[in-house]
């Protein structure tokens, strides 16, 4: 059976993201793959997040949200560590599905594993779905889980 040698893992840092950093560690391990953690920050620039707010404060929220998801996928790599792996930490800003396809293919990552919400109907139209999208766009082998009761390492 062909393994994996680089694992992505995208976390928004929800319940679903728990199951997917859980099952890509494992993934990980039983294969002797690399494992890379994987956040993006929505650009509040390019978005329109702060609806026409001043440069400064925009500024500010970036920097301010930007360190905030640092320290979270920090920790969450000290939980991966712990496991006995030494995932490296990437901290991407820009639109999440896109920034996960990008970084997937610039580092020739074989499977990508993230989590789902599992939205339907007018959820899935007002929020859309990264997981859809990056599953129909991806060039490798993408596994989507939901949120489980039985999580080992919480993101």
């Amino acid at each position: 059976m062909a393994g994996f040698a680089r694992i992505l893992v995208a976390t928004d840092f929800g319940e679903a993201a728990g199951a997917a950093v859980n099952c890509a560690s494992v993934l990980a391990w039983s294969f002797g793959a690399s494992l890379a953690l994987v956040h993006v920050v929505e650009d509040v620039e390019s978005d329109g997040l702060m609806g026409g707010g001043s440069l400064a404060a925009s500024e500010a929220w970036q920097s301010k949200t930007n360190a905030e998801a640092r320290a979270r996928l920090d920790a969450l790599a000290a939980a991966v560590r712990q496991e006995g792996l030494e995932p490296t930490v990437t901290l991407l800003v820009g639109s999440p599905a896109p920034e996960i396809l990008r970084f997937a293919e610039e580092h020739a990552c074989d499977l990508i594993v993230l989590g789902t919400h599992g939205r339907n109907g007018i959820g899935r139209l007002l929020f859309g779905s990264v997981a859809e999208s990056v599953v129909r766009a991806a060039r490798c082998p993408v596994l989507t889980l939901r949120a489980c009761r039985h999580a080992v390492v919480k993101s």
